[in-house]
């Protein structure tokens, strides 16, 4: 698989590749869910190559998908990966009414009889006439005599002529990398569930979307923790997820794996917001629940409590334990009051000598006591 994908990224060749994503490795756990081949896939392909994937989030967005795929393809000329959780492909799910394509299949830059006639038959099938990386090309049954071409997957320069030379891969390379920026402008926009007073992110794909919904309610009822909510729906990132990403300190990265396989492309694609990632996988075959999204959240969060000078993070935990024994949140102080209080409350060493012979008499007298009896 991981040969041909390479190959149909080299040429060009428009192909759709459906992953139903069971527990690995090998057979692993074959009837239980997962999103355990999501770096997989993002990194197919021998060499420097680019993916573009969908993850629908339920039954409908499979269907949508299904034919949204087929679209973005043959727009792109690339393969195109939809990676649905086994939990989808298997299980029974109501659903939303499927909504069929009002228009007809876009079949991207073509070149028929007529265009290839008016440019004398002047064309390149890896050729970039419009700054986009998506060359044009001819399909079988066109008759035009020049309409055939060469499809490669050893070097090639704009006309499908071998070569192996090292300025000819390095154009068809950089435009390559271009048509996968260019394909940002076709992904599906990701779903986001807003709330008011949110402090922190929560970032997730697939069929978590239910989990996460009550998990978030739960988390700002018990423990006053509001978050807003981005479902990714396709890789390449678009600006919709730059922007939420920038919004917050603290972004939970909510998965069915064990090695937070999101997180990982996250960050390799924002590394300048690594700190703000915090990574919440779990894998045990079963779908996603409220409970260990909750605690997941909970085991990473931290308070930021912002000063006049710095910013000063605990753990949320201890946070947690301090307003349960004092019955209450207290405001706390700022660490300028803080520092000047553990200033003046401080004893001079002498009263600390002093503190010192104190506390040790009562040790040495109930010593005594101890040995009489």
């Amino acid at each position: 698989m991981t040969e041909f994908a390479g190959l149909a990224y080299y040429t060009e060749v428009p192909v759709v590749i459906w992953d139903v994503q069971r527990i690995g490795p090998s057979t692993g756990l074959p009837t239980r869910t997962s999103q355990g081949d999501l770096t997989f896939t993002y990194f197919i392909g021998h060499g420097d190559s680019n993916s573009v994937i969908l993850l629908p989030g339920d039954v409908s967005e499979c269907f949508e998908f299904g034919w949204k795929s087929f679209d973005i393809a043959e727009r792109l000329q690339t393969p195109v990966f939809v990676l649905s959780d086994l939990d989808m492909g298997m299980n029974q799910w109501m659903s939303k009414p499927f909504q069929y394509p009002e228009s007809s299949m876009d079949r991207g830059k073509i070149l028929w009889e007529k265009d290839i006639e008016e440019i004398k038959g002047n064309w390149g099938r890896y050729l970039d006439k419009d700054g986009d990386g998506i060359p044009y090309r001819s399909l079988p049954g066109n008759k035009h005599p020049m309409s055939a071409y060469f499809t490669r997957g050893t070097g090639h320069d704009e006309y499908a002529r071998y070569t192996e030379d090292s300025e000819t891969y390095l154009r068809v390379m950089a435009r390559l990398k271009n048509k996968h920026e260019t394909a940002r402008k076709y992904m599906p926009k990701p779903v986001l569930h807003s709330m008011a007073g949110a402090t922190v992110g929560i970032l997730s794909f697939g069929s978590t979307e239910n989990a996460i919904l009550e998990a978030r309610h739960m988390l700002a009822a018990e423990h006053g923790i509001k978050a807003e909510f981005l479902r990714v729906r396709a890789l390449p990132f678009i600006d919709e997820v730059t922007d939420f990403i920038e919004k917050y300190e603290q972004i939970f990265v909510v998965e069915m794996n064990r090695d937070g396989q999101m997180n990982q492309v996250l960050l390799t694609e924002y590394p300048q917001f690594a700190a703000r990632f915090k990574s919440v996988a779990y894998q045990d075959g079963l779908p996603a629940s409220a409970k260990w999204v909750r605690e997941g959240i909970l085991a990473k969060y931290e308070t930021v409590v912002v000063s006049d000078q710095k910013s000063v993070i605990s753990d949320q935990k201890s946070v947690a334990g301090d307003r349960k024994a004092k019955g209450g949140a207290q405001k706390k102080p700022s660490a300028k009051k803080t520092a000047s209080a553990a200033k003046a409350g401080s004893p001079s060493k002498k009263d600390a000598a002093k503190s010192s012979t104190k506390t040790k008499k009562p040790g040495r007298k109930t010593a005594v006591k101890s040995k009489k009896k």
